[in-house]
């Protein structure tokens, strides 16, 4: 081979040489390339779990406040009824009372209210008078005694009486037929005094009737009231003789 000249083998080795080069850059180039599609492809399965793998958010009921808290309801208890105080319409619907006529019969015990209480203690507290003629017109049940007697020798009878007319011209009629009363202890018929009236007048709330000196007595009824739903009378009957009765009247 001649200096200065290229041979075949020269050109041959030329080549190998710059083929390698290109190679080296050509490999890094490849390298590189492949990084950046390995960063740019898609992540990988623990990737894709590390990051969609988020806190998963705690859901909370509200907290009730005292003013949302529900309340039982509260059970619905029946109430007593109260029992209205009497009214002058209920004090008039007392003429309806049809003791006599319905054939009530009169007991002694219907009267401990004046035996034992008004007969010594007076008029209780509490009552309402009586001062219309209308409330005190029809049945009534009636009791006598002595009033000057304090034994078993008094005078007790207890029968039914009427009051009717009006107050200018009241009828008080004795209803005694089948009743008995006890006269010093022994048992004695009244039924002959039945139908037996007596003629009088209403005013200021007191009831007279009868007369001393034609029929020989007079009843004079000088308290009529309501109390509890009732309605009492208290008075006295007086003898051409001089003698006493107390007369007690209560319905229903």
């Amino acid at each position: 081979m001649t200096k200065g000249k290229f041979g075949i083998f020269d050109i041959i080795l030329a080549v190998v040489v710059v083929a390698g080069i290109g190679l080296n850059v050509y490999g890094f180039g490849f390298r590189s390339s492949g990084a950046e599609a390995n960063q740019n492809a898609s992540p990988t399965a623990s990737q894709t779990a590390a990051q969609t793998e988020k806190p998963t958010a705690v859901t909370r009921s509200p907290e009730t406040t005292p003013a949302q808290a529900s309340t039982p309801e509260p059970v619905e208890t029946e109430q007593p009824k109260e029992t209205p105080a009497p009214t002058s319409q209920a004090q008039n619907s007392y003429e309806s009372y049809r003791g006599y006529a319905d054939g009530e019969t009169p007991s002694i015990g219907d009267f401990f209210w004046f035996t034992e209480d008004v007969k010594w203690d007076g008029l209780p507290k509490g009552i309402t008078a009586i001062t219309e003629f209308s409330t005190i017109s029809g049945y009534w049940k009636a009791y006598t005694e002595d009033a000057h007697v304090m034994s078993d020798e008094e005078f007790l009878k207890w029968f039914n009486t009427e009051i009717s007319g009006d107050a200018n011209n009241v009828k008080f009629t004795y209803h005694t037929k089948n009743f008995t009363g006890f006269d010093a202890g022994n048992t004695i018929d009244i039924s002959s005094w039945d139908g037996e009236s007596y003629d009088g007048r209403f005013s200021g709330g007191q009831l007279v009737v009868g007369d001393i000196g034609t029929k020989g007595e007079e009843i004079t009824i000088k308290d009529f009231y309501t109390l509890d739903g009732k309605q009492y009378a208290i008075g006295e009957i007086k003898y051409v003789s001089g003698e006493k009765e107390y007369i007690a009247l209560v319905r229903p």
